[in-house]
């Protein structure tokens, strides 16, 4: 692995321009700090594992996954990030997403893209940690990522077998999109090139000299970067709090309210407050998946009829930086806790929707303390919109038909011709909450 060009060791000369376009605080830092320790550059194919089963991977220039303490990886690089399960890496290309999975649906827990930190809690975190290491993976590019038309056509799913090496069954589900997505971009006659490259900072980075004032300024840095990603963590306790008092309103109203419908509002809380991530269409920009390469696939070689292949992954709602509506699906759920399983997926929407007019109406009334919190501003400030494909124009809950009318992104495909039809019925859009500002 000596002349390996995706495993290497680097100097801050070789570095410096990919940390200034990713963190350029950082790379001011380290302008002024006499102290130049190297990085380790790797770079990933999309789909490989950055982390499985808590331990670090790395992937060569033949597309072969290491792990850090194989004999493969050179014992300089295995020495240098061996101080944590994850060590510290910056982002700056591509994009990656720490998820659990089970045997019937992934869990989302993160979406990090180019000027990201990775391993701020695991390498700032003492020795006797309280976090388990083996539960979360992660992966380069979007794992929560699907096409919203169905792509489960056996006959057009040989077309992919047959010109990209899909050893895939055409997929059963949406959870399934991802591995035939992967094999389709890992082939050879993929023509987008697509890379997920992290800059690891190795053990010598970590050596405490608090009579270095460069050292000092860095250390400084991390901690402000990982005390701000804990706000939400922080404070979970509070939140926990908040959603107690909103159930005992509930009762003094006398609303029986189902305990499973309320996880599952605080989880598009969550989003709103961007504390978790939800579902955006991929446009305009590859940092999750090269999905432009992947709908024209889909369009000329799966030979997709009539739908839009809109393509669908994780991403955080940002209402500082733009208007771009976001979406919790409530056929894709993402919450940590297991999945509800609905017996009437548009009556139960009603009743989420129902128990948020009435958050809102106890949060704008002083109920749950949440005055000058963020929780505020999202109940004054945030429009919550309900979608299924089985209701009337003017119903409480929309028609999913309408929502391109309210996000333009979910119809913007390369090459797609006109004629060609938004998926209402998929899926994500069986009941869906759009976040989006008012």
């Amino acid at each position: 692995m000596k002349n390996n060009s995706n495993i290497e060791i680097i100097n801050w000369e070789q570095a410096r321009k990919s940390v200034k376009a990713a963190e350029p605080e950082l790379a001011d830092i380290i302008d002024n700090w006499h102290v130049r320790h190297p990085f380790i550059r790797v770079r990933y194919n999309y789909g490989d594992k950055v982390l499985k089963g808590g331990i670090l991977h790395l992937t060569d220039k033949d597309g072969i996954s290491y792990p850090i303490h194989s004999a493969a990886i050179p014992e300089e690089i295995q020495k240098q990030l061996s101080y944590s399960n994850m060590p510290l890496g910056i982002i700056t290309a591509g994009s990656n997403e720490v998820f659990s999975e089970t045997g019937e649906r992934v869990i989302p827990l993160a979406f990090f893209k180019p000027g990201v930190i990775m391993g701020l809690w695991e390498s700032l975190e003492e020795n006797a940690s309280y976090f388990p290491k083996q539960i979360w993976d992660v992966s380069a590019g979007a794992r929560s990522i699907f096409m919203l038309p169905s792509i489960s056509q056996r006959v057009p799913h040989e077309q992919l077998k047959k010109h990209y090496g899909v050893k895939r069954s055409a997929p059963n589900t949406i959870y399934d999109h991802h591995s035939v997505f992967r094999q389709i971009i890992q082939n050879q006659h993929f023509k987008q090139e697509w890379v997920h490259e992290i800059l690891f900072l190795g053990e010598d980075w970590l050596i405490p000299n608090n009579q270095d004032i460069g050292w000092l300024r860095f250390y400084n840095f991390l901690s402000k970067k990982a005390w701000k990603l804990s706000g939400h963590s922080r404070n979970k306790i509070t939140f926990d709090r908040i959603w107690l008092l909103f159930s005992q309103e509930l009762e003094t109203k006398g609303i029986k309210a189902n305990s499973q419908l309320i996880i599952i509002l605080k989880q598009i809380f969550a989003i709103a407050m961007g504390a978790a991530p939800g579902f955006r269409p991929i446009v305009k920009t590859d940092i999750a998946a090269p999905a432009a390469a992947l709908q024209k696939i889909y369009l000329n070689t799966y030979g997709l009829k009539n739908y839009i292949p809109t393509i669908m992954a994780l991403d955080y709602f940002s209402p500082y930086q733009n208007n771009e509506p976001i979406y919790y699906s409530l056929q894709v759920q993402t919450q940590i806790e297991p999945i509800y399983k609905f017996k009437n997926t548009l009556s139960e929407t009603r009743a989420i929707k129902t128990l948020l007019e009435y958050f809102v109406e106890f949060a704008l009334e002083g109920r749950l303390k949440v005055a000058d919190t963020l929780m505020e501003w999202i109940v004054k400030d945030v429009q919550f919109d309900f979608y299924h494909p089985d209701t009337e124009r003017h119903d409480d809950i929309h028609n999913s038909k309408y929502l391109p009318s309210r996000d333009k992104a979910l119809i913007e495909v390369r090459g797609a011709k006109r004629g060609r039809k938004f998926s209402h019925a998929s899926p994500l859009a069986k009941g869906c909450v759009q976040i989006r500002m008012k």
